[in-house]
């Protein structure tokens, strides 16, 4: 164990956020691609 466990601590927030937000925008995108590919005429 670190003596300082605040740094593995926030390291873990930090991944988990990044993580949340790539997550978020991989879903937007495929929403997207979902919603835009029937609209398209033929």
């Amino acid at each position: 164990m670190h003596p300082n466990s605040f740094a593995p601590s926030r390291r873990d927030l930090l991944c988990q956020t990044g993580f949340g937000v790539g997550a978020m925008g991989l879903a937007s995108l495929l929403s997207q691609d979902s919603v835009a590919a029937p609209s398209k005429p033929g």
